[in-house]
C-alpha cells in the first residue's frame, strides 16, 4: 500500500476532524475523496502529506511511518495542489513553478538543465507558458491555480494530492488538468488522492471513490460499486438518480432535489 492509516484521530480543540479514522490506498489508482462540508477532507490531506500530525493513531507511507521522513525526502515522494495558495511576495510564475523542483535540487546548487526542462514541460502541460513572466498576485483564481498545477507537475513525484483542484477552473481547464492527473496514473503508475465536490467529475476520473461523514469513512471502492442513490441519501441527505453514462464509460448523477 501507498498509505495506511490506522484509527488516526486529529482534533481542533475539542472537535475531531479525524475520529478514529482507517484506510488503505493501493498504488496506481485515482482516488476521489468526497463528503459534505467540514467532515474531514481537506485535514486528511494535510495528514497524509504530513502537513499536521495525527494526535493518536497510525500513518505509514511506503512501508514505513510517514513520522520517519524529513521533509525534503517527504517532498521527493508527494505534490499537494492545494484549495488556496497565498504568497505575498510577487515571484513570477516561472519561479513558482521553479519551486517545485527544489526538493530535488542539492543545497546551495543552481538549477540543473534537467530542472530547467521539468519547469518548461509543466508550463506547456498545463496551459501556463503565457504566464510565464507574470506576477502570481496578478493572476485569477482559475490562472493561479493552473500554475500551483504546473509546479506540483514539475515536483515529478509518485503521489499527487489534489484538494479541490478545479474549485476555480472553467470546464475546459478543469477537464485538461483532471486528464493530466489521471495520465500519470496510466502511464507512470502514479497514486492520485483528491478531495472533490463535483461528484460527476469525481465519478469521471477515480478508480475508487472514498466517502467521508464526521471524520470516518463511510464507504469506499470501485466508483461503479459505491456510487448509488442510498449512500447519496445518506452523506448529503439529497435524492438522486445514478446511471452509467456510455459516452464516458462511467456512472454520473442526476440530482432530484
Amino acid at each position: 500500500m501507498v498509505f495506511e492509516l490506522e484509527h488516526v484521530v486529529y482534533a481542533y480543540g475539542a472537535h475531531r476532524a479525524i475520529d478514529r479514522l482507517s484506510l488503505s490506498l493501493a498504488p496506481g489508482k485515482f482516488y476521489a475523496i468526497i463528503g459534505p462540508n467540514g467532515c474531514g477532507k481537506t485535514t486528511l490531506l494535510d495528514l497524509l502529506c504530513g502537513h499536521r500530525q495525527p494526535g493518536a493513531g497510525s500513518i505509514f507511507f511506503a512501508g514505513r511511518s510517514l513520522a520517519e521522513y524529513g521533509k525534503k525526502a517527504l517532498s521527493r515522494k508527494i505534490a499537494l495542489v492545494p484549495q488556496e495558495y497565498r504568497v505575498n511576495f510577487p515571484y513570477t510564475v516561472r519561479e513558482v513553478v521553479s519551486m517545485g523542483r527544489y526538493p530535488h535540487t542539492p543545497r546551495f546548487a543552481a538549477p540543473s538543465s534537467t530542472d530547467r526542462d521539468r519547469v518548461e514541460a509543466a508550463l506547456a502541460a498545463c496551459g501556463a507558458q503565457d504566464l510565464s513572466g507574470r506576477y502570481l498576485p496578478e493572476l485569477s483564481g482559475g490562472e493561479k491555480q493552473r500554475v500551483v498545477f504546473a509546479r506540483a507537475i514539475a515536483q515529478d513525484t509518485p503521489v499527487l494530492l489534489l484538494d479541490e483542484p478545479c474549485a476555480n477552473l472553467d470546464v475546459k481547464h478543469a477537464l485538461h488538468l483532471l486528464d493530466l492527473a489521471a495520465d500519470r496514473v496510466t502511464m507512470n503508475g502514479a497514486t492520485v488522492v483528491a478531495v472533490m465536490h463535483d461528484i460527476n467529475l469525481a465519478a469521471r476520473y477515480a478508480d475508487e471513490l472514498v466517502f467521508m461523514q464526521s471524520g470516518k469513512i463511510y464507504a469506499g471502492g470501485p466508483t461503479e460499486e459505491v456510487l448509488d442513490a442510498a449512500v447519496l441519501r445518506n452523506i448529503f441527505d439529497v435524492d438522486a438518480r445514478v446511471a452509467y453514462e456510455p459516452a464516458i464509460g462511467a456512472p454520473q448523477v442526476v440530482f432530484l432535489k
